[in-house]
């Protein structure tokens, strides 16, 4: 019998583990626990001693599952935080001398093909685009169903733009329309949101904003759920007016992400309002389930 694998993926945000079973591909477990490598950087996009030594933590927490599991191989992925990041060697260094195991960094071009790949049967053969939210970046990938043909990558991640922009909870006014003038400006380089037939979001916002408007975490009900730009509206005009602990207590809010969930919906609110779409779709997998499809060919 093949042994299963693990593959994490150490995002901006959050951190994900798959448990997977390599000859047919199939997943078997996924656990999640938000880190927030890219809170508290500092100007030149540094990681914070606090954020290193947290997600050091969660990493070591994510290698005890996979081994309970008894994974004959652990791949760890990083994205946009670890990748910006100028100190980035150092938390590499110290997960290597404690874990003997080497952190990978997907290039942007890399992770908007994977995360467009994950969430192609969603376009239906159409022309469209699908944006991926982190918490340091976001991808916007377009093509026609399957077919990959460009991206571009933001530094618009849920988390970084809530720290630049947010200061309290209930948001001041000014802060959200600043922050929305500030993306309707910068959405301006992605012409693939004015061509798309189909728009399609991947990534812990998404998925998020969809489990309060079901009012659970659900990963069957959140699958291939149509985010309409009336209802998320009307969930932006409430979270505005919440404090972070009412963010944190709302049925089907993920832990952790209390603190960029706001920004993150906003951003989407801009994403539609650019595309001239009235609804996108949601794709709970990312790019760490194309990358399994991949690993299990080695």
């Amino acid at each position: 019998m093949v042994k299963p694998r693990a593959l994490i993926d150490l995002g901006s945000n959050s951190i994900k583990c798959l448990i997977y079973e390599p000859e047919n591909r199939t997943v078997l477990l996924q656990y999640v626990k938000v880190g927030a490598l890219a809170e508290g950087r500092t100007a030149d996009l540094s990681l914070h001693p606090g954020s290193i030594n947290r997600n050091l933590d969660i990493l070591q927490e994510m290698l005890h599952k996979a081994g309970k599991h008894g994974c004959q191989r652990i791949d760890v992925y990083a994205t946009a935080a670890l990748r910006q990041a100028p100190n980035a060697e150092s938390f590499r260094s110290s997960f290597r001398e404690r874990t003997g195991i080497e952190i990978q960094m997907l290039s942007p071009r890399e992770e908007a093909e994977l995360s467009y790949e994950a969430a192609a049967e969603y376009l239906k053969g159409k022309k469209g685009a699908v944006f991926d939210i982190g918490g340091a970046s976001m991808e916007i990938c377009e093509g026609l169903g399957k077919r990959f043909n460009d991206s571009i990558c933001l530094d618009l991640g849920a988390l970084a733009l809530s720290e630049r922009f947010i200061s309290g909870y209930p948001c001041p006014e000014q802060e959200y329309l600043a922050l929305s003038e500030y993306l309707d400006r910068r959405l301006m380089e992605a012409e693939a949101l004015r061509n798309a037939e189909v728009l399609v979001g991947v990534g812990g916002t998404v998925s998020t904003l969809a489990a309060l408007m079901l009012g659970i975490y659900d990963a069957a009900g959140l699958e291939a759920f149509i985010m309409k730009k009336e209802l998320m509206e009307a969930w932006l005009d409430k979270l505005k007016q919440l404090s972070l602990d009412e963010i944190a207590a709302l049925p089907g809010m993920q832990e952790g992400r209390q603190k960029s969930i706001l920004a993150g919906t906003v951003l989407c609110q801009s994403l539609l309002r650019y595309s001239g779409l009235g609804e996108f779709k949601v794709c709970t997998r990312g790019w760490r389930h194309a990358l399994i499809y991949r690993l299990s060919q080695t």
